[in-house]
């Protein structure tokens, strides 16, 4: 049987989330690149609800002429009384919402070619309210367990971290990918956009600060030392922290700032 040289093999968790880090920063930036693409000659904004931005999906033709939508019932609310929203349509003279000075998604998703290349942005974002249950449970099990180990001093605690930290980094760095995927194709406006803000933030903190705990969780493991265990402690201790925060802003980003009045 082979062994690895501990010095290769201490650095493969190095490796595997630089890759991930690499893939995070790389999906961002086709969000932040289709973001600010031009094109579009549509309605950037839903006529329906101004607010909110179209998607190519729900579409119409009224008079020779395309008109989208943010969402299926709002197609419908259009075509039961259409006159009543032509004048939020600069097709027939009106004006968005929003100034067609800023650059927007929605202004790229009347462009069949532009918004194919957003596509997949948009598609994994979707998945980001799925993905973060993952980093939450896991990091919330590692500080439990950590809790367990020095209390009872007993190894299977001190194994169970071993395992559960790299898939908490990993998980982490994955949702925050498809957070960043998501803030790119999904326009709040007001207050939304400061939770969205914040939550962007502490999203991307977690998941940087969970990855440096799980190297010095390894570090602590393969070269015993006070000043690697504490550091992995401490960094696991905000990062609890962090993600109870950034999973409060994200829910006041779904359901509003007011979810919690009793």
């Amino acid at each position: 049987m082979t062994t690895v040289p501990m010095a290769i093999e201490a650095r493969r968790p190095w490796r595997i989330l630089i890759l991930l880090w690499l893939i995070c920063l790389g999906l961002s930036g086709e969000g932040v690149l289709a973001a600010t693409s031009p094109g579009g000659s549509s309605n950037e904004t839903c006529p329906v609800t101004p607010e909110e931005w179209v998607e190519p999906d729900f579409s119409a033709e009224y008079q020779g002429k395309t008109i989208l939508f943010c969402c299926a019932k709002c197609r419908r609310d259009f075509l039961a009384d259409p006159v009543r929203y032509l004048p939020r349509l600069p097709q027939f003279g009106g004006g968005d919402a929003i100034p067609a000075v800023q650059p927007t998604i929605a202004a790229i998703r009347g462009n069949s070619a532009v918004a194919g290349a957003a596509r997949p942005v948009r598609t994994a974002g979707k998945v980001h309210p799925l993905a973060v249950h993952f980093p939450i449970a896991l990091i919330l099990f590692a500080a439990f367990l950590e809790c367990c180990q020095l209390i009872f001093r007993r190894e299977i605690f001190a194994q169970g971290t071993r395992l559960t930290m790299p898939a908490a980094a990993a998980s982490a760095i994955i949702a925050a990918l498809l957070g960043w995927a998501a803030a790119a194709t999904t326009h709040v406006s007001g207050e939304g956009a400061d939770w969205l803000s914040f939550h962007r933030i502490a999203g991307t903190a977690t998941a940087v600060l969970i990855s440096l705990a799980s190297i010095f969780r390894e570090r602590a493991t393969r070269a015993p030392g006070t000043t690697s265990r504490t550091a992995y402690r401490l960094f696991l201790a905000i990062a609890v922290v962090l993600v109870t925060v950034a999973g409060h802003s994200g829910g006041m980003l779904v359901f509003g700032p007011d979810h919690f009045t009793w």
